[in-house]
């Protein structure tokens, strides 16, 4: 059977083709990361490994550059998700310490009274939690759960704005229950005494 021979220039648009795509997306992705970067650094104030990711995406893409090699496209692809994904990791877990924070802070109170999507807010929580271990179990594969690590951090940052709302309301029903207790408190004292000074009238009286 005869083999036919491919054709050079559909080979080459093919190429083309892919080349022009992964660029496309590539710069897509690298803006993308870039903007997670900042959004993260300006809003929490941290600093996390993401801009290493950059800095790699950078050399593959000067190496492209000078090789023209489609594979260097490819690598800075995966490092501009692996970047995103690096930047929201920080960003989930600043936010997880914060719910925690809050959840200590509250602990004597019922929040659902002040805070209706309270138990929602602490599912999502421990869902990202559970996105971040999942994540370091997947290694150096982290990078395809770009997308999903920046739905975690963005409800995450939801649930921490809303807590953060309710804290006035919430430190009103602390400072009720403390007035509660420390009336209870003071009336057990003086029932004490009451029962103190009785027994010493009772005993006045045989003397």
């Amino acid at each position: 059977m005869a083999i036919t021979p491919a054709n050079p220039s559909k080979i080459q648009n093919d190429d083309s083709a892919e080349r022009d795509g992964l660029k496309a997306e590539t710069l897509d992705l690298f803006n993308k990361a870039e903007a997670a970067i900042k959004k993260i650094e300006h809003e929490e104030g941290l600093d996390f490994p993401s801009v290493n990711q950059l800095r790699y995406v950078g050399r593959h893409l000067i190496d492209f550059l000078n090789n023209n090699d489609v594979e260097e496209l490819r690598k800075a692809k995966r490092h501009c998700k692996r970047a995103i994904y690096d930047a929201n990791d920080i960003g989930i877990q600043f936010y997880i310490e914060d719910i925690d924070l809050f959840k200590d802070d509250y602990k004597d109170v019922v929040i659902q009274d002040v805070l209706t999507k309270y138990l929602d807010y602490l599912d999502d929580r421990d869902a990202a939690e559970d996105f971040l271990e999942h994540g370091r179990q997947a290694g150096d594969d982290r990078d395809a759960f770009y997308e999903a690590a920046g739905e975690h951090y963005e409800k995450l940052k939801i649930a921490a704005r809303d807590m953060e709302r309710c804290r006035e309301e919430l430190n009103k029903k602390t400072n009720s229950i403390i007035t509660s207790q420390k009336q209870v408190r003071m009336g057990t004292i003086l029932t004490i005494i009451g029962l103190g000074l009785s027994a010493i009238g009772l005993i006045s009286l045989f003397y």
